[in-house]
């Protein structure tokens, strides 16, 4: 791949009248095609995968559709190791023709497949991408299907998604359906991906990016899924980061934290649960973040209930870590106690 991506001209899509339509930049770099072949964007999909397999040669062809968001976003991500993420390049709505207007609220979805193989297991990478953002497709043609709507969007992503065999791309799955704005054909998807039988980190990927659906009240209902079904540590990891203490206090939830400090198996995890309490003004945290500190079978966990509570600016905090400084079993818990206090009365 060269460094650089060309520029399609400033032409909108719209005013393509052929079936096909062939753009070269002046260098003959990153070709772009602009299928317009059929109603629906399944339709337009099987024609871009029919050119795939017909064309000879080395490298990838990429594929891709972009939907429209209420809001402006920046939104990149790149996933797939044979093809390596190039470093600056075009903003995507340069090569696919649009301007800054109609681009500042379109998200693309690009999939890399090899020079002759369109077989949807095939792909080999992906690009996710704010429209206005830059992206560096080198010298590979872009086949580009221009608008669709979320539904046949987010319908599409799990049929590809299912055939996929890369395990890196797959983690792509979840993000991508998380940025649809349309929660109704969005959220049974994540869904599906986050309670299903699949990849760890597919399931951790989608939690992490479910937050562009907050604050919807079924978003949140699928996060306190999460926590009730004794989440791995990189899962509770995405799932903590997901809601804002205040959404969990409303909803109930704060309870299964509580229950995670004192029960979850992995001490990483209780440790990262305890630094997630830091910020619950709620004496129920207070009172784990104490029993954490005095009882738990870790040191780092005992330590880092410590710290979340000497951070933490909680009611009660202050009182607790000076009842742990007196008389906690673990020595050197006194001793983080104690120097907390000391600390915050300088």
């Amino acid at each position: 791949m060269t460094a650089r991506s060309s520029i399609w001209p400033h032409v909108p899509l719209a005013s393509v009248a052929s079936v096909l339509v062939f753009a070269f930049c002046a260098r003959a770099e990153a070709p772009v095609t602009a299928i317009q072949s059929g109603p629906s964007l399944d339709a337009r999909w099987a024609r871009a995968l029919e050119g795939v397999a017909a064309k000879s040669g080395d490298g990838v062809v990429w594929v891709g559709w972009s939907v429209r968001r209420p809001e402006e976003a920046v939104i990149m991500s790149d996933a797939g190791t044979e093809v390596k993420p190039g470093r600056g390049g075009r903003p995507l709505r340069e090569h696919v023709g649009l301007d800054i207007d109609n681009a500042k609220r379109r998200v693309a979805f690009l999939f890399a497949f090899p020079i002759g193989q369109g077989d949807e297991e095939r792909i080999v990478a992906t690009r996710l991408r704010s429209l206005w953002t830059p992206i560096d497709l080198g010298s590979a043609p872009l086949m580009w299907l221009g608008e669709a709507e979320d539904a046949e969007s987010v319908a599409l992503l799990e049929r590809i998604f299912a055939e996929v065999r890369s395990p890196d791309v797959r983690t792509e799955f979840g993000p991508m359906v998380a940025i649809h704005a349309d929660t109704r054909v969005a959220l049974p998807v994540l869904r599906r991906i986050v309670r299903g039988d699949l990849p760890e980190e597919v399931r951790a990927e989608a939690i992490a990016w479910i937050g562009y659906q907050l604050p919807d009240p079924e978003v949140t209902e699928v996060v306190a899924e999460v926590l009730e079904r004794g989440p791995s540590l990189a899962i509770l990891d995405e799932a903590l980061g997901a809601l804002v203490p205040a959404e969990i206090i409303r909803r109930g939830l704060l309870d299964r934290l509580v229950d995670l400090l004192r029960d979850h198996p992995d001490p990483q995890a209780r440790a990262l649960v305890a630094e997630a309490l830091e910020p619950y003004d709620h004496p129920l945290a207070v009172a784990a973040l104490e029993a954490a500190a005095r009882h738990d079978p870790t040191a780092v966990v005992r330590l880092e209930a410590v710290d979340a509570l000497a951070d933490s600016g909680m009611r009660g905090a202050e009182q607790a870590l000076a009842r742990i400084a007196i008389d906690a079993g673990d020595p050197d818990v006194r001793r983080e106690a104690t120097d907390h206090l000391e600390d915050d009365s300088m």
